[in-house]
């Protein structure tokens, strides 16, 4: 509460006179609005949304998105025990791969892609979320497994001639990840909701 500002009283408690003294006295200094029908507020809300899901053009993440991925180890900044050898180059693992950050605002239907190679034939792609601006690791406190998806590859041609792109498309109130191997055209995915 003490980054808060102003409030918001909307709904059928936000009507009544003895719930809006309450909290003026409660949380003095903090500016109290309370619209015109403040019990309609929201379905009126849900209504429009409804109609039109344009009218919300951008949301601000409440959480930072990413995945876990294998990234070129630097002994200044990296853990010595996530250095691992990954086809003939130290690699650090367990690297938090953001794709975007809490607070951030993003708008609706906006995608990112990271691209990268497969290394063995299964590729899976576990797919985390945090409240920390800039994790380093998928370990580190906080950090919350949502869901991992898995891809078959091609074992008929080098790994490193194959090209996974994994997709990360905030639309509407959910998150799509796309993973696809462009080589074999296969793909999957996951949708996981962003504002619980």
């Amino acid at each position: 509460m003490e980054r808060v500002q102003t409030i918001i009283l909307v709904g059928g408690f936000g009507e009544s006179p003895y719930v809006q003294e309450r909290m003026r006295n409660e949380i003095a200094g903090v500016r109290l609005i309370v619209p015109p029908d403040a019990g309609l507020a929201v379905l009126k809300g849900v209504l429009r949304f409804g109609h039109n899901p344009d009218i919300v053009p951008s949301r601000i993440m409440k959480y930072t998105y990413g995945m876990a991925s294998y990234n070129t180890f630097d002994e200044k900044k990296h853990q010595g025990k996530k250095k691992v050898m990954l086809n003939g180059t130290w690699q650090v693992r367990d690297y938090f791969n953001v794709f975007v950050r809490v607070n951030e605002e993003v708008g609706v239907d906006h995608q990112m892609t990271i691209k990268s190679h497969p290394h063995c034939k299964l590729s899976i792609t576990p797919v985390f979320r945090t409240t920390q601006v800039n994790p380093e690791y998928t370990t580190d406190p906080g950090c919350e497994l949502l869901g991992a998806i898995k891809l078959e590859n091609s074992s008929d041609v080098p790994f490193k001639e194959q090209e996974i792109e994994n997709t990360f498309l905030f639309g509407d109130t959910e998150l799509l990840v796309k993973t696809k191997n462009t080589f074999t055209g296969k793909e999957t995915f996951m949708t996981f909701e962003c504002f619980k």
